[in-house]
């Protein structure tokens, strides 16, 4: 069995509950997520944020970085990229030479607690989980941020969403209601909305696992292909810039009782998101796929800190919209 090492500076305790359970055993691959520097390894794969400075006993053939982040968020600097045989992004346009395009799999979030910083559950719980008693409303979880274009215009939809859907569409998220699971924002609910912080190819996040996993049919706007990876039955794709049919999209929804109908291709989705497109089922595929032998192995080092130096969010990205009015 080879040994695929995965590291990572999520701040999440107990992220291995999300691995399935027989995931290693029926891959023929054993994973370690975030073992002491030094372990030897296959392959090894920094995901979305790495320890500050990292060495695993590895060939440098097979190492490859999985950014969890579009540019439009997070810069990732030519030299960071270059400590890698290979990068795994949302955008294809990386500074590396060897740059494959991907749907990244992120996280999902239900069976998190937003306090602790903590999975209670995980897959196993997920996959044993039965459908509930739901009540025919929409569930959002939005917090009341607006200081980018992109929360202003997530704000200006919803207002205008509850004022047309009034009680059928419940708000939850930091300055509305709040919660310490997602689960308890989606799981009583039939439908839920979901507003990506970006709409472009390729990147799709944590919102819309988290809906499937509560068997919550999504009201979807984010990422411009996502029916490339999702049955197209499962979901209904608006878009904000025209609220008026959105709106109305999710109010026949409602109206006709689209939930029952399409419960199924729901399951299907929601069983897609555990089995297949699972963060740890993701860098498997990567590992195996790309995995060369290497006679010589030698303690490999890998920095993050010094790349990426402590800015706010989105700093860099504010800054070159800045820039760029100033021209």
């Amino acid at each position: 069995m080879k040994t695929l090492v995965i590291t990572s500076e999520i701040p999440h305790q107990n992220f291995e509950l999300l691995k399935p359970l027989n995931l290693e055993e029926q891959s023929g691959w054993r994973i370690l997520y975030n073992p002491p520097p030094g372990t030897k390894c296959d392959y090894w794969i920094v995901f979305s944020y790495g320890r500050p400075s990292d060495q695993m006993n590895c060939s440098r053939l097979n190492t490859a970085y999985l950014a969890g982040e579009p540019s439009s968020k997070k810069i990732y600097p030519r030299k960071f990229y270059g400590q890698f045989d290979k990068i795994f992004s949302s955008n294809k346009d990386e500074p590396h030479g060897k740059v494959m395009q991907v749907f990244p799999s992120l996280n999902w979030h239900v069976g998190l607690n937003l306090e602790s910083g903590s999975y209670s559950y995980g897959y196993k719980e997920l996959s044993l989980l039965k459908i509930p008693e739901k009540r025919d409303k929409i569930s959002v979880i939005c917090s009341n941020l607006d200081k980018t274009e992109g929360q202003k215009k997530r704000l200006k939809f919803l207002e205008l969403a509850k004022n047309e859907l009034g009680e059928n569409l419940v708000h939850f998220g930091k300055g509305f209601q709040i919660i310490t699971d997602k689960m308890d924002a989606i799981l009583q609910f039939k439908y839920h909305l979901v507003l990506e912080n970006d709409s472009i190819p390729f990147y799709w996040s944590e919102k819309l696992s988290d809906a499937f996993l509560g068997f919550a049919y999504p009201f979807y706007h984010g990422c411009t292909n996502i029916n490339k990876l999702f049955d197209k039955d499962s979901l209904s794709i608006l878009d904000i810039n025209d609220p008026s049919k959105s709106i109305e999209v999710m109010k026949s929804a409602i109206l006709n009782n689209l939930w029952l109908s399409r419960k199924e291709n729901v399951l299907s989705s929601r069983d897609l998101i555990l089995n297949e497109l699972n963060i740890f089922n993701q860098c498997i595929s990567i590992a195996r796929e790309n995995f060369v032998s290497a006679e010589i192995l030698y303690d490999y080092e890998i920095e993050s800190a010094k790349f990426f130096r402590q800015f706010p969010r989105n700093f860099f990205y504010i800054l070159s919209r800045f820039l760029k009015s100033r021209l």
